[in-house]
């Protein structure tokens, strides 16, 4: 009887831990990264990547008007030249795609005769997405391409299980490769060079005149094409209110034989408080020449209403250009110091010349161009100041020594005097005028300086070799407050700025620490550029390094379903079906129903067996 009460008793509690286990939920799991099939710890775990890359092809339409003479007939044509690169690798602002956009302007330019003066005007511009590609490359540890279809599938399912031992560690790079179209459109005007000129820069002309003051003949030529005209006259309007109106009562000219030739009461002999005067300009062109119809004119560096030209042959009037009122005397601040930041002023060898600098908000004074000089060949960040230059730098070269110049205008209420100091990029550097600038007959009180500074630098070619040795290939999302810090193991003291996609970057958008470089931009400025593959490069003064960043979407509230992927592989011609390759479902769990059922009879037998016990103890 001992015997069966002992089993009895044994049976009661291997039911009851059954109804035990019976209660506790049961899911079967797999490796919820989908890197392994199955449970097996030691499988090999696929890393997963993501690049991203732009094609841009440019499309360019050119509407060419020449405009031409014969004696004394002008010839116009029109005609419309477009110009397609195909697609390139790189965005819109990207070096790469510039320098062809320069390349397929420069061919529609070529064309024509290189003598003739030309100008461009901007008329449309347009991005338009064409398409995009997208593929999972799959390598091995070695990084050669995975070709074999089969280990593919599995690998792309997330079953990778006894695969471990024939590509050790694999990567799954998914390639995306954007492609868009630019479409530029610009008029380009030709003109023969011999005959017509198309625009005039006049400077230096004086408008600060006080009560007393004599009217004096101050304006110069600064424009490519000054020898092809002269100065006929400067010339002042004393303009009073009448019974007809606002009218000129009295008259000053440059040309001293107008002077004789007016009436003693019609003449302006000084200025006089309380009155308004005119100034306008006559410009006379040299034998052989005229002015364009369409000649536009500078003035102390500021535009002049088209309005206010009128051009007949060989004489271009401009009036109007500007009103004073001459007051007493008011003492005009004094600039100490001018100060030029962020400009680029170090190239190596085949650098392109790229203008950067930028004055302090709020300066009393007024960037106007910077220039680089080398013999008689130079390049000007202002374009209407650049045509100047017969022999154009379009790149520095090695053993070259290039000289740098800038030009400043004072603001209003405001003068530069020989004391005025000049700092560029904080350092402070020595300059000199201009020989025979007018502003050196008053020292004490110029309102323009186009400064020769003692900034020389003679490019070398890149020796170097830099690279990245952290933070490569990094990432950053839109939307977040996050930075990205790169590091390259360059010598910081040789260090001397980064650029983004080829273009300069402000040193107000990053820092840059030593050990070696580390760099860390902004997120101010990460937001303002586009989503996709970027190009970072550290530039040193012996050389230079980059590398690859991405700028990824911020995350939107619902899933979206990425895009399909096909496998590329160098046998295949058709990509891989992915709805075929699934991965396993993890955490499924049993039908409820079941384990009720189960719950049930377990619960039934267990009554019989304490049935059945306490019969035998009775």
């Amino acid at each position: 009887m001992k015997r069966k009460k002992t089993k009895i008793r044994w049976l009661t509690a291997l039911v009851v831990m059954a109804m035990f286990v019976a209660i506790l939920p049961c899911r079967v799991y797999a490796e919820e990264d989908g890197s392994s099939g199955g449970t097996d710890p030691s499988a090999p775990k696929v890393n997963n990547t993501y690049t991203n890359t732009y094609h841009t092809n440019v499309k360019i339409t050119a509407n060419v008007t020449e405009i031409m003479h014969d004696g004394s007939n002008s010839l116009t044509s029109e005609t419309q030249v477009q110009k397609e690169s195909g697609f390139i690798e790189g965005s819109v602002s990207s070096e790469t795609v510039q320098a062809m956009i320069t390349s397929l302007k420069n061919e529609i330019r070529n064309q024509y005769n290189q003598a003739y003066s030309s100008k461009e005007t901007v008329t449309s511009t347009k991005l338009i997405h064409d398409h995009f590609e997208s593929a999972n490359i799959v390598t091995d540890a070695r990084g050669d391409t995975i070709t074999d279809i089969e280990d593919l599938k599995k690998i792309l399912a997330g079953d990778i299980v006894n695969l471990e031992e024939k590509y050790g560690q694999i990567t799954n790079n998914l390639d995306v490769h954007e492609y868009q179209v630019y479409e530029l459109e610009y008029n380009l005007t030709l003109y023969d060079e011999e005959t017509e000129i198309p625009n005039v820069d006049i400077e230096n002309v004086w408008f600060h005149y006080q009560p007393g003051d004599v009217p004096k003949a101050s304006a110069t030529k600064e424009d490519p094409f000054r020898d092809m005209y002269d100065i006929e006259y400067e010339y002042w309007e004393c303009m009073e209110q009448t019974e007809q109106g606002l009218e000129p009562t009295a008259f000053w000219y440059s040309d001293e034989s107008k002077n004789d030739a007016l009436a003693a009461d019609k003449k302006i002999t000084s200025f006089e408080e309380g009155k308004s005067y005119m100034y306008s300009i006559s410009l006379k062109a040299k034998d052989g020449y005229k002015f364009a119809s369409d000649c536009t004119m500078m003035v102390n560096g500021s535009s002049v209403n088209a309005k206010n030209v009128t051009v007949s042959g060989s004489t271009m009037f401009v009036v109007a250009i500007n009103f004073i009122e001459p007051s007493k005397p008011v003492q005009l601040k004094k600039i100490d110091l001018i100060e030029l930041n962020g400009a680029t002023v170090s190239f190596k060898a085949g650098d392109k010349p790229v203008f950067t600098g930028k004055v302090p908000d709020g300066a009393p004074y007024i960037y106007q161009c910077e220039w680089w000089l080398c013999g008689d060949a130079g390049v000007n960040s202002a374009e209407f100041w650049d045509k100047s230059f017969t022999e154009h730098i379009t790149e520095f070269e090695a053993g070259k020594k290039y000289e740098y110049g800038a030009y400043f205008k004072a603001a209003e209420g405001y003068c530069f005097t020989s004391d005025t100091k000049l700092k560029i990029n904080g350092t402070e550097y020595t300059y000199h005028l201009r020989e025979g600038d007018p502003e050196l007959e008053n020292p004490d009180e110029m309102h323009t300086l186009w400064m020769i500074i003692g900034l020389t630098m003679t490019p070398v070619e890149t020796s170097a070799q830099y690279e990245v040795i952290e933070g490569a290939n990094g990432s950053w999302t839109q939307n977040t407050d996050g930075t990205l810090t790169v590091r390259a193991n360059g010598d910081f003291s040789k260090f001397t700025g980064v650029k983004v996609d080829g273009t300069p970057v402000d040193a107000k958008n990053y820092t840059a620490v030593s050990g070696s470089t580390i760099v860390t931009l902004k997120p101010e400025y990460l937001q303002t550029l586009s989503e996709g593959s970027h190009t970072l490069t550290f530039i040193y003064v012996d050389g230079e390094c980059s590398t690859k960043f991405a700028v990824k979407a911020a995350a939107k509230q619902a899933d979206v379903t990425p895009p399909e992927t096909a496998v590329k592989t160098p046998d295949q011609s058709k990509p891989v079906d992915q709805t075929t390759l699934k991965s396993p479902k993890t955490g499924d769990a049993a039908s409820p129903v079941v384990w009720m059922i189960v719950l049930l009879a377990t619960g039934v037998m267990a009554g019989v067996l304490v049935c059945l016990s306490g019969r035998n103890e009775n």
